[in-house]
């Protein structure tokens, strides 16, 4: 019996030996190359000329970090709906969103603020470089930044017909 607890004892020994003798993993080098070699970003926009901004960096893109660009254009009359459809069912399809202004409050709720991206990168998305109004209109909501300018028209017009219907109004046009 005495026998049988000294090889019991020894091979209990030598298995934690084993268990434990490898110490701490050592760490993983760092890899070597371009920050996001081989990750793919899919960009929905606008059909025709409001595409062309993504085709132009694409290169940039991938000579500087190593990122690849898949631009999937979509027509103007079917953008916001699929768009929508996509962000609700949250499939993940599309990484960036190009969108009207108008349509920001509909898309909010998807979308990530950029402000720590701004802070961190020290702005050089550059929204020093777009006029406030434009800004505040544009790529602003709930005091977050959540868009980046690429074409700063506005096709919205609003107006007070109560104005275009009132006399006094009338004659102080005249």
């Amino acid at each position: 019996m005495k026998k049988l607890v000294i090889i019991v004892m020894c091979a209990l020994l030598l298995s934690s030996f084993f268990a434990f003798a490898g110490g701490k993993k050592e760490a993983e080098p760092v890899k070597e190359g371009k920050l996001f070699e081989g990750v793919t970003v899919s960009v929905v926009a606008h059909s025709g000329h409001h595409a062309t901004p993504w085709y132009n960096e694409a290169p940039v893109l991938k000579e500087k970090y190593g990122l690849e660009l898949n631009v999937i254009e979509i027509t103007a009359d079917e953008i916001y709906s699929r768009v929508v459809l996509e962000l609700t069912q949250r499939t993940g399809a599309y990484d960036i969103v190009q969108y009207n202004s108008a349509w920001i409050g509909d898309y909010e709720a998807y979308i990530l603020p950029l402000d720590d991206y701004v802070v961190q990168d020290n702005d050089e998305i550059g929204f020093a470089d777009i006029l406030p109004a434009f800004n505040k209109a544009q790529n602003l909501w709930g005091g977050k930044k959540v868009s980046v300018t690429i074409d700063g028209d506005t096709f919205l017009f609003y107006y007070r017909k109560d104005l275009f219907e009132d006399a006094g109004e009338k004659a102080a046009f005249k």
